[in-house]
């Protein structure tokens, strides 16, 4: 049985990727500057497709690479971040960015719990 830590990660990630299409919806005009509508949609795909993977393997294969890259990837983008919001030019509503983030930030805090880090060690049958 997951951990109710784990089980809060899962939907804290899903509940940050499920307001990226708002934020595309309300970002239009400004990702239309920077490509194709085939483009903006594909890459959107592609994060979605990836993060979605990972959380999977994460949250219901209990993959420590996977839980690490997740990290990797929300490290790596904070600074992206920071940088839209300070430069203003953050695509779409700054509080659902900030609401993805936060929301991903508390998820992966989550994984560091004494209950999810023994989840993870275990084996599953």
């Amino acid at each position: 049985m997951r951990p109710k830590n784990i089980i809060m990660f899962e939907r804290l990630v899903l509940a940050s990727l499920a307001l990226g299409p708002i934020q595309t919806l309300i970002g239009w005009q400004q990702l239309m500057a920077l490509g194709s509508t085939q483009f903006v949609l594909g890459i959107q795909a592609f994060t979605i497709g990836v993060i979605l993977l990972l959380t999977f393997l994460v949250s219901r294969r209990r993959s420590k690479v996977a839980m690490w890259i997740l990290i990797v990837m929300f490290v790596l983008g904070v600074p992206m971040i920071i940088k839209m919001f300070t430069d203003g030019v953050l695509v779409g509503a700054s509080l659902i960015t900030l609401a993805q983030t936060l929301a991903q930030l508390l998820g992966i805090i989550l994984l560091f719990t004494p209950a999810s880090r023994s989840w993870m060690r275990e084996r599953p049958a």
